[in-house]
């Protein structure tokens, strides 16, 4: 069973704490800043994607559904199956707006034509491992994947950025399939302050042909094909053995869990918050 940061297992994670706000000990939690010049409304809608640019990801553990099993030819499953992996990063910022950001990206096992690897072995590669050892000139999907899930376990920050970027999608009436529509931050508006409006109307056509009106907002997914100026591309391993030292994905330490923080006591002050 996976362990958390906070040392909670995954079953305790996803069960609510029903607290009494009257009892003795009630904690006080975190301090939060409140802008109170806000709009209000503001506070319950999703908030805006981080902004185009390059940044550092934390590599989470595989979940529960993380991993398919899908088939080459699913009306065929002679030819065999590949696995498909929902891999979850968090952005590492010092800005707190940004900080912590959860995305997810989507490979597999499977190398596609005219490929010579896959998408989850170029992947293990960005992060600045080597999908095998010395000596191995194939590896099974299984193994791969049972590789990259006791790397990813040790949450490790990867060493190159990822660029983040923008793009939106609405249900095409005709299709009833996702179609997308704008496909870089760029293709947002302007919001005026120098950024970008991450919920806007599209026209696009409709069921009958007829132009109509779509609302959308952005999503953010990294463009893996962009790379930071003066990065380093990724070094090329030639699996010869020869007790030669390859930094494959096994060798990742596991990372210890840190022991959650005792909470302080709630100080009760009166405010206006009591006349509500």
């Amino acid at each position: 069973m996976a362990v958390t940061r906070s040392g909670m297992n995954d079953t305790e994670k996803e069960k609510p704490i029903f607290v009494d706000p009257f009892a003795s000990g009630f904690e006080a939690g975190e301090a939060r800043k409140l802008n109170l010049n806000a709009e209000p409304e503001s506070a319950f809608g999703a908030g805006a994607p981080p902004q185009k640019a390059f940044y550092s990801f934390r590599l989470m553990p595989l979940g529960k559904e993380s991993v398919s099993k899908k088939w080459v030819d699913k009306d065929d499953q002679s030819k065999g199956f590949y696995y498909s992996l929902a891999i979850e990063l968090k952005v590492v910022s010092d800005d707190k707006d940004v900080d912590g950001y959860p995305v997810t990206t989507y490979v597999s096992t499977m190398i596609g034509r005219g490929k010579e690897l896959s998408t989850l072995a170029a992947f293990i590669k960005m992060c600045g491992k080597e999908p095998m050892k010395p000596g191995e000139n194939e590896i099974e999907d299984g193994v791969l994947v049972q590789r990259f899930a006791r790397f990813a376990n040790s949450m490790p920050v990867i060493s190159r950025k990822f660029q983040l970027d923008w793009n939106a999608s609405y249900i095409e009436e005709k299709t009833e399939t996702w179609k997308n529509v704008l496909n870089r931050y760029e293709d947002f508006p302007e919001d005026g302050k120098g950024g970008r409006l991450y919920e806007c109307e599209v026209t696009v056509p409709g069921s009958d042909g007829k132009p109509t009106t779509k609302e959308v907002r952005a999503r953010a997914f990294i463009r893996w094909q962009a790379k930071e100026e003066g990065s380093v591309a990724s070094k090329t391993i030639t699996n010869s053995g020869g007790g030669k030292k390859v930094d494959t994905i096994e060798e990742e330490p596991p990372k210890k869990v840190v022991a959650a923080t005792k909470a302080k006591p709630v100080v009760v002050v009166p405010s206006d918050i009591d006349d509500l």
